[in-house]
Parts: structure tokens; sequence; C-alpha cells
């Protein structure tokens, strides 16, 4: 550091001003309605009490309407998304959306989704005259 510069000295109050300005406006209007001061705090203290408490009900009413819970139909994997929002499984990659509370995989129109099954799984008994 350069000893011949000029030290300027800041005070940052991070955002301490603001509260200063709002004290100083409060006493203020106290000095002319001492009944409104008593007024705007209890205010406050009322709606810093009830506001996080509606929040929380609010948001979970909003959950139960809009989550959705299922299985990814390509893995079978369990996920939980919103309606409305296409989402990616994270175990197999692959990007669903949630049609009538259900997942199914976005496809264009005139595509036929086929389900595949294991050719070891399926025994003589289980096929029919009717898959040859």
């Amino acid at each position: 550091m350069d000893p011949n510069q000029f030290r300027v000295i800041q005070w940052r109050g991070g955002g301490l001003a603001v509260w200063l300005t709002l004290l100083l406006v409060l006493l203020f209007l106290s000095s002319v309605s001492p009944e409104w001061l008593i007024n705007a705090i209890l205010l406050l203290i009322g709606v810093s009490i009830l506001l996080p408490v509606v929040g929380f009900f609010g948001l979970r009413w909003w959950l139960q309407r809009s989550l959705v819970q299922g299985n990814c139909p390509v893995c079978d994997y369990p996920l939980n998304s919103i309606k409305q929002l296409q989402v990616r499984c994270p175990n197999c990659g692959e990007i669903l959306q949630v049609q009538e509370g259900r997942y199914v995989r976005p496809v264009p129109p005139g595509t036929v989704d086929v389900q595949v099954i294991d050719a070891i799984d399926v025994t003589v008994e289980q096929l029919s005259e009717d898959d040859f």
C-alpha cells in the first residue's frame, strides 16, 4: 500500500441505512400521532406471524393438487413431478410427461409405440395358436 495515497474511509452498513430511514420516518409519524405507530407495529407483528402460516398451508394445498407420483413406464423407477411439466427419468434418461395422472412417453403423432416382451420369459403354454 502506498503511504502517500489518500485514504478514504468508507462505511458499508449492509442495508442498515434502510432500517435507519424507516426508524426515522416512524419516529416522525409517532410525534404526529402515537396511536398510529402502535397500530402499525401491531399490524407488522400480526402479518409477520400469519403470513408464514398461511403460506405453509397454501403451499401444501397447491402441492397436493399439482404433485404427481408414479413410476417410469420404461424402467419402472419411482418419480415425483408437477403436472404440466416434462420430466427426465433420472434412471433411464427417458423424457416423460404427465397425462391423466400417469407418466407417458411423449411421441409425435402417427408414431406407433409398442411394448416389447422378453422372449426368454415366454413359454410355449403362454403362446396361443393366434400368435402364429
